[in-house]
């Protein structure tokens, strides 16, 4: 796989340290820098990664700094250390307001991200039966110590997903939405919803996309809209991520979805269709002003425009020719 396509890289650090306000706020020195990510300079300062580490708030609040201590103290190796986690929580805000519980779900998602981590380091070979279904024609009967894997996770999290032969765990973003929705504003349900979508819908898959094209198109744009909007969110990487993720996507493709036919070149039908879907639907967005002069060479094939937007926009060099 190229370098720049590397979307499901490891998780990096980044560290953007802030500190609260009050103890009804999430948190103080929050960016209101509204400028649109359209400029002249480099879109990307460095491939955006799938996911990564959030950012360090300090937090005045007792029940807050008590949570966040609580947390830190937890083995994060140790799956069910997530309901102890969950229930921690309701111990600690079930008559806080909503805003202050949006503060302490964020110290659980930080929390709810290590322990994906963590219990992703290891092999959960042997535990295909459960996305096989059956075997020469007869239904698999689940042992009790696969039923009991599947289970444990469940109720903690995750989920058991399966790609390329090979099983991991992978946050189950209903078990939030049952635990912790109640509590949490109108604004954090909206961000948490959208993940909770494109969970359920995946992305990638062996390195090609399996989307509709048409739906990166709205992921971009939605999360575009959100960061625009919301520009004191306590959340900020990952929403910031999740725009320059699906951007770069519709900028370079995927290893086996690529944006250049071969082998003579040209643009891929299934992404000039996405392209134009977003001139009609989103023709005002941020995304369609940084992509449109793209979009003319590409239709040209401009080879020489197409490298010069790649190293411009996002400093590589495209791989055709």
């Amino acid at each position: 796989m190229k370098p720049y396509l590397l979307i499901f890289a490891m998780i990096i650090l980044v560290s953007c340290q802030k500190k609260s306000q009050d103890a009804e706020s999430e948190f103080s020195e929050a960016s209101t820098d509204t400028t649109a990510i359209v400029d002249d300079s480099q879109f990307f300062n460095d491939e955006p990664e799938e996911e990564v580490a959030l950012e360090n708030y300090s937090f005045r609040d007792p029940n807050l700094a008590d949570y966040q201590q609580y947390l830190e103290s937890l083995d994060k190796s140790k799956v069910e250390n997530v309901a102890d986690a969950t229930r921690k929580f309701n111990e600690l805000f079930a008559s806080r307001s909503k805003a202050m519980c949006d503060s302490a779900y964020y110290l659980f998602e930080k929390f709810y991200s290590g322990v994906d981590d963590k219990i992703n380091e290891q092999s959960y070979d042997g535990f295909d039966s459960l996305f096989l279904g059956s075997s020469n024609g007869e239904k698999i009967k689940l042992s009790k110590r696969i039923t009991d894997f599947d289970n444990k996770y469940r109720s903690n999290g995750f989920q058991p997903a399966w790609t390329e032969g090979i099983v991991y765990l992978t946050k189950d973003r209903e078990y939030v939405k049952q635990n912790f929705y109640q509590q949490l504003t109108p604004l954090m349900i909206e961000y948490l919803d959208q993940l909770n979508k494109e969970n359920q819908q995946g992305f990638q898959e062996d390195g090609g996309i399996i989307i509709e094209y048409n739906t990166l198109v709205d992921r971009t744009v939605w999360w575009e809209r959100f960061n625009k909007n919301n520009p004191t969110f306590i959340f900020k990487q990952t929403p910031s991520d999740k725009q320059k993720i699906y951007t770069w996507t519709l900028i370079t493709g995927a290893d086996n979805t690529p944006i250049f036919q071969s082998p003579n070149g040209g643009f891929s039908e299934d992404f000039k269709g996405a392209y134009d879907y977003m001139f009609v639907k989103y023709p005002d967005s941020e995304t369609a002003t940084l992509l449109r002069p793209y979009y003319s060479y590409l239709v040209r094939w401009d080879t020489a425009g197409i490298r010069k937007y790649w190293q411009e926009k996002i400093g590589t060099t495209p791989y055709f020719n």
